[in-house]
């Protein structure tokens, strides 16, 4: 029985990767498609249709009745609240082409400190982001304009949200270079396994058991049992030879 929660975790694993093969071949077609004509995607809304509501459908696995859009909160009307039955996944702030301006030339996936110099074009939207999860305890939020994609956790543990990393896919060739990542982080699949708090472990390094060593809470002479010495050996036959019924009636009540 105790080798069944491993196969499981195993036929979970392997079913991952399955995923995983298949959603970068969506992406592959779907980037191909939109790249071309990403100037004649000028608003937000134009962005929502044909960019992230495609990306969310059609790459990372979750259905239309997934996505909930413009759910009223204490602090506005969010975009996309993505859901997995009952459980909140994430929330998406969407944006129009060009108003994410991330402050560095580079095509791969970064991370950015959220009150650093690279995002300081994006904070307001990401301060949105922030104040939308605020309200529902949501964990993980998401700001993007279709092509450029900035995961981060909105609420950490006695410390401001602005002084750790963003995971940052600055364009399509970030995403298509570092798509394992991508979909790690925000796919159906993945967060079956909640792989995005894992990811977001390592990198605020908040789980101290990866980096500090464990300590026994007793002493070495303490774990280890002594052998049984000859006048226990000796009990053990008298006790036996002379109190036969008691010894049966504790082993009954053991």
């Amino acid at each position: 029985m105790a080798a069944l929660p491993l196969l499981n975790h195993a036929l979970c694993r392997a079913e991952h990767m399955t995923a995983l093969d298949a959603s970068y071949e969506r992406a592959i077609a779907l980037i191909a498609d939109v790249e071309p004509r990403l100037a004649s995607i000028e608003t937000e809304e134009d962005a929502k249709l044909q960019l992230v509501v495609r990306f969310l459908t059609e790459i990372l696995g979750w259905s239309h009745a997934d996505i909930s859009a413009e759910r009223k909160n204490d602090n506005g009307y969010s975009d996309y609240i993505v859901s997995n039955s009952d459980q909140t996944a994430f929330l998406v702030e969407a944006k129009r082409q060009g108003q994410l301006e991330v402050g560095t030339t580079a095509e791969k996936k970064q991370l950015y400190k959220i009150s650093g110099p690279a995002l300081k074009q994006c904070i307001a939207c990401i301060e949105q982001a922030a104040s939308y999860c605020a309200p529902e305890g949501i964990q993980l939020a998401v700001v993007t304009d279709g092509s450029k994609w900035i995961f981060f956790k909105p609420y950490i543990p006695g410390q401001s949200y602005k002084s750790k990393e963003a995971i940052v896919f600055p364009s399509f060739n970030s995403i298509r270079s570092d798509f394992a990542a991508f979909f790690e982080l925000a796919s159906k699949e993945a967060h079956k396994l909640l792989a995005y708090k894992h990811v977001f472990d390592k990198i605020h390094d908040s789980r101290l058991l990866l980096t500090t060593g464990l300590f026994s809470a007793y002493p070495e002479a303490e774990i280890h049992p002594s052998f049984k010495s000859p006048m226990a050996f000796d009990l053990d036959r008298t006790f036996n030879s002379f109190f036969p019924a008691l010894s049966a009636r504790t082993i009954r009540t053991c």
